[in-house]
């Protein structure tokens, strides 16, 4: 699956290291607020060293300015006069609209879930070589840190793996791996009041088993992790190549995901295109209203995910509750919705 590869150049992280390349511009509205680290996601909890422990990991999204797909796609290529990105090739229908939905969702927000428990075990503490971290809902992850200039606290050149067995967590399941290599760290993230720590993450044959099934993620992700005052921050790019069971995102595509320490409500954006042995083809996503929720539910309650396909056919991805969703579905492009079809969550 080639149509959407475009390559990670150096060039490129260079611009990511700089926070300003691909097509994510993170703004965040938010009331000063104090208690920094009492949402568990955030990673406040402590334990003796070299003691098995648990984290509720709260993975939670975020408020974003979303350039248009065609400038994300650019600046993956490193090219302010890029070729146009692919067009759409899978035509939306009544037949397919449910698998279009859960390739769309498992490309986006399924993905930024599990990026966010990765990226939450990394930073919790002790910073021990290995420690060993229970999932809420069973199996445990061991994080094995290389701590490369022997300094005693995480930072700048610092290498992580992860290895999870039956990894129970906010809906899913994992079992596979991660590794976390060019870190660039910022603060002290055991300590410090607001801290910075970007990385590249690779999953590596990690399964992922939800509601709908159980899928396996491989691949390269680049992620900015920062903790502010009242907001814990995660903006995730995707690298080249990266496959999430048997479809391929668009390198460069954005995510932002962000949690909210007081009120314990988060929010999610996205926006890319995903091409898909499942559904035969190329479809682009967008999101229209931002999804949000408590951080403590799985899904969340409010949010629409609108999926661009051929013809002009448009499936809009839309909350109804922490529960439920709605498809709602334009087969051909005259801004009419011929169906609504009602799913779960859990489905998708």
């Amino acid at each position: 699956m080639s149509s959407l590869r475009g390559g990670d150049t150096s060039e490129q992280q260079q611009r990511y290291d700089e926070r300003i390349s691909w097509g994510l511009s993170s703004e965040v509205s938010v009331k000063e607020r104090s208690n920094v680290g009492t949402s568990s996601r955030g990673g406040g909890a402590q334990a003796k060293p070299g003691a098995s422990f648990g984290i509720a990991l709260i993975v939670s999204p975020m408020r974003t300015a979303l350039f248009p797909l065609a400038m994300v796609l650019a600046a993956c290529n490193g090219d302010d006069h890029a070729a146009a990105p692919p067009l759409p090739t899978v035509r939306i229908t009544s037949a397919n609209a449910l698998l279009v939905a859960r390739t769309a969702v498992s490309a986006s927000l399924r993905l930024a879930d599990v990026a966010g428990i990765g990226v939450a075990v990394i930073t919790a503490v002790p910073p021990e070589p290995s420690a060993t971290f229970p999932g809420t809902g069973g199996g445990e992850v061991v994080r094995t840190w290389d701590d490369r200039d022997e300094d005693g606290k995480v930072s700048t050149g610092d290498l992580f793996t992860l290895a999870f067995t039956a990894f129970a967590e906010d809906g899913l399941v994992l079992d596979g791996g991660m590794s976390f290599d060019s870190l660039v760290v910022e603060g002290d993230l055991v300590n410090g009041l607001s801290w910075l720590l970007q990385a590249r993450l690779d999953f590596v044959d990690l399964a992922v088993t939800s509601g709908s099934g159980t899928e396996t993620l491989n691949g390269p992700l680049w992620f900015l992790r920062e903790k502010r005052a009242t907001v814990m921050t995660l903006d995730l790019r995707v690298g080249d190549g990266l496959a999430v069971a048997g479809s391929e995102l668009a390198a460069g595509t954005p995510f932002a995901y962000h949690d909210y320490v007081l009120d314990f409500t988060f929010a999610q954006f996205g926006a890319g295109m995903v091409e898909s042995e499942a559904i035969g083809g190329i479809v682009e996503f967008e999101t229209k209203v931002p999804f949000t929720g408590i951080q403590f539910v799985p899904d969340p309650s409010v949010g629409e995910l609108e999926v661009r396909g051929a013809g002009g056919s448009v499936l809009t991805i839309r909350a109804v509750d922490f529960f439920n969703v709605e498809l709602a579905l334009d087969a051909d492009g005259d801004g009419v919705v011929e169906q609504t079809i009602p799913v779960e969550w859990s489905s998708l």
